[in-house]
């Protein structure tokens, strides 16, 4: 992983590295080079577009709304051309001024952009949600024993949520329940708690086909109906399969983690419900774990129909450390670059709903 990752800043120094001997292209070819590196980053070896430059930026809502026209690359290449115009002028170089007022120029568009965005009025969604979040610590959540403490628990949150708001849809996060959703004892206990507070109910899952296991979310209908279910399609390298397996089976023993053998989804799933004063049935669709920092995969789903997207999702291999935030970033650039709401559902780490802007 620290070799991948230290591709991309040696792409970015190599490529800088021709426009030495002209100071002044170094505004062009610094963003350029960090934006290809951080695009190679993202899809070779399956990808891993964690902590780009443009997510620091995500608290910045007028400035990077943009990044519906560019994605988060956009607001990546702004930033190194601001530092590159800044380089320029602290080494005095010819036309700094020039490229300053150029730069002074482009952030204040981009900031009026992004302020007409904000105010721009939406068609209102007859639709009520709650997110559910179990906090149930990773050490207990396969083992037997806890099963029932972990469904009860789950059961006992979703009935207050639904007490208190009337939701027409509930979201449990990644991997919720304890086992498979061929588990007839788990199925029913979920599909019943749904008819019973007629509610559409989605949650995170295990599914068996067979001899072969995916990390699903299932949609439960109201009426306690499995309605569809999505299969993760971007899974994690290392933790939910062993790219290259028969040449490098034995890191299966050297890494001291627990690595699953899932197999990838191949339909960009969009589910439907029907919510009450609501014409026609609302579509959505649902990424599972780390699916949410990838752009294309969201906007292919948005493209299918998706009118809102949703991110169920387990933090707690993170521990106490700045990765759940990080992880939530990804989720609030794919609202403002689809211009659709993101629901966000994590076992621990940050839950939420962002709007569009």
């Amino acid at each position: 992983m620290v070799l991948m990752l230290s591709v991309a800043p040696a792409i970015f120094s190599y490529l800088c590295l021709s426009a030495k001997r002209y100071p002044l292209y170094i505004i062009i070819y610094a963003p350029s080079a960090w934006v290809l590196s951080e695009y190679l980053r993202a899809h070779i070896f399956t990808g891993f577009p964690w902590a780009l430059l443009g997510y620091s930026q995500s608290a910045n809502i007028p400035l990077i709304q943009f990044a519906n026209i560019t994605g988060v690359y956009g607001v990546s290449f702004l930033i190194v051309l601001v530092n590159a115009g800044l380089y320029l002028a602290l080494r005095k170089s010819a036309h700094r001024f020039y490229i300053l007022f150029f730069i002074f120029i482009l952030i204040a568009v981009c900031l009026i952009y992004g302020q007409r965005m904000i105010k721009r009025v939406y068609p209102e969604q007859a639709l009520t949600v709650s997110v559910i979040q179990g906090n149930i610590p990773q050490g207990i959540k396969w083992d037997p024993k806890y099963r029932d403490f972990i469904m009860d628990k789950y059961k006992r949150i979703t009935k207050n949520a639904i007490a208190k708001g009337k939701p027409h849809l509930v979201i449990w996060p990644e991997a919720a329940l304890p086992g498979y959703m061929e588990d007839k004892g788990l199925s029913a206990q979920i599909c019943d708690l749904a008819s019973s507070e007629k509610v559409y109910l989605l949650t995170g899952t295990l599914h068996g086909e067979g001899l072969s296991a995916f990390n699903s979310a299932c949609l439960i209908s109201n009426s306690g109906e499995v309605l569809d279910r999505y299969d993760k399609i971007h899974l994690v390298p290392l933790g939910e399969f062993l790219p290259l397996e028969n040449g490098f089976s034995w890191l299966r023993s050297c890494i001291n983690k627990p690595m699953g053998d899932f197999i990838r989804g191949k339909d960009y799933r969009v589910f439907s419900l029907k919510a009450e004063k609501s014409l026609l049935p609302i579509s959505f669709s649902c990424f599972i774990c780390y699916e949410d920092i990838f752009p294309e995969l969201s906007r292919r789903f948005v493209k299918n129909g998706a009118r809102f997207l949703v991110n169920v999702t387990n933090d707690d291999w993170f521990g106490k450390t700045s990765a759940p935030y990080q992880h939530l970033q990804g989720s609030i650039f794919r609202a403002v670059e689809n211009n659709v709401p993101v629901l966000r559902a994590a076992n621990t780490g940050v839950s939420g709903i962002f709007q569009r802007v």
